[in-house]
C-alpha cells in the first residue's frame, strides 16, 4: 500500500514468519522469471515492474543517442564547412577528398551517438535494476532504493572514468563514484516520492497494481494464463469503412445505388425477353424440320 508520504509498501505490513524475506524474495522473483515451461504451456505474464525497468533503460539509451550525436554535431559544425585541399592536383581529387571528409564527420557523429547511448543505457540499467532489486528485497519502494541505485551506478561510472588500470585506482574511483551517486540518489529519490504523490489517481493506482503484482509473484499467487489481449484495431480499415458509409449516405451515392439497382432489373428483364424469343425460334425450326 502507499502511505500519505508516497512510499509504496506491501499490502500487508505485518510480515508473516512463513513469508520470504530478503534474498528469498529476490530468489522467488528470479525463479518466476527464469522458470522452465513445457512446449504448449501458457507462459505467465511479464512482471510490470520489470517491463518498466526495460522502458526506462530504453529511454535513457535514446537520450544518450540524441545527446552524444548532438554534441558531436555541434563540434563538427563549429569546425566550419568542408573545403577542398589546396594541394589537390585536379577537381576530381578535390571532390574525392571533400567526400571522404564528409564521411569521416558522419562516422564521428555516429560513433559519438553509439558510445553515449551505451554509457547512458548501462548506467540507467544499473540504477533502475538496483532500485528494483532493493524494492523487492526490502518490500517497499522509497528513496533508500534510489540511493542504492545511485551508489551502484556511481561506482560503475567512477571505476570506468578513473585514470589508470590498476585495481587500486579502480577501487578509489568506484568508492568516489558510489559516494557521489548516493549523494545524488537520496534527494532524487525523495523528489521522486514527492512527485508520485502529485500524480493522478489512476496512475497511482497503476503503480500500486504493479507493486501488488510483484508481491503476488513472490508469494506464488500469479496465475499462468496470460491476460486477454484486446482485438487488433486496423486504422486503414476503419477509414475505408467511414468513407464507404459517407458515400452511401450522400445523395449522389444513393442515386448511383438506385440506378445500379434499376439497371440490374432492366438488364435481367431484357435477358429474359431475349431468351424467350430464342426459345420460340428454336421451337419453330424444330417443327419445320419435323414436317
Amino acid at each position: 500500500m502507499r502511505s500519505d508520504s508516497g512510499v509504496s509498501r506491501r499490502p500487508q505490513d505485518a510480515v508473516d514468519a512463513n513469508e520470504p524475506a530478503g534474498f528469498d524474495r529476490i530468489g522467488a522473483f528470479l525463479g518466476y522469471m527464469f522458470a522452465r515451461h513445457d512446449p504448449g504451456e501458457k507462459t505467465p505474464p511479464m512482471p510490470a515492474e520489470l517491463a518498466e525497468w526495460a522502458q526506462d533503460t530504453m529511454l535513457a539509451t535514446a537520450a544518450g543517442v540524441v545527446l552524444g550525436g548532438g554534441m558531436q554535431w555541434r563540434e563538427e559544425r563549429a569546425a566550419g564547412p568542408i573545403t577542398a585541399p589546396p594541394d589537390a592536383p585536379s577537381k576530381a581529387h578535390a571532390a574525392k577528398a571533400m567526400a571522404e571528409e564528409q564521411t569521416q564527420r558522419l562516422l564521428r557523429i555516429v560513433n559519438s551517438s553509439l558510445r553515449s547511448s551505451l554509457r547512458f543505457g548501462s548506467l540507467a540499467a544499473v540504477f533502475y535494476g538496483v532500485q528494483l532489486a532493493g524494492g523487492i528485497y526490502r518490500g517497499r519502494h522509497d528513496f533508500i532504493n534510489s540511493a542504492a541505485g545511485g551508489m551502484a551506478a556511481g561506482a560503475v561510472l567512477g571505476s570506468s572514468l578513473m585514470p589508470g588500470k590498476g585495481v587500486g585506482s579502480r577501487g578509489r574511483g568506484a568508492v568516489l563514484g558510489a559516494s557521489l551517486g548516493a549523494s545524488i540518489g537520496v534527494p532524487a529519490g525523495m523528489l521522486q516520492d514527492y512527485l508520485i504523490t502529485m500524480l493522478p489517481e489512476d496512475q497511482q493506482r497503476q503503480r500500486q497494481m504493479r507493486v501488488q503484482q510483484t508481491e503476488s509473484i513472490i508469494a506464488g499467487e500469479v496465475p499462468l494464463e496470460r491476460p486477454e489481449t484486446p482485438p487488433y484495431y486496423d486504422p486503414a480499415g476503419a477509414v475505408i469503412q467511414q468513407l464507404e458509409a459517407s458515400l452511401a449516405g450522400s445523395p449522389t451515392g444513393g442515386q448511383r445505388s438506385d440506378d445500379s439497382k434499376g439497371n440490374g432489373d432492366g438488364d435481367a428483364g431484357q435477358r429474359w425477353k431475349l431468351w424467350g424469343k430464342s426459345k420460340g425460334s428454336n421451337s419453330t425450326v424444330e417443327s419445320h424440320n419435323c414436317k
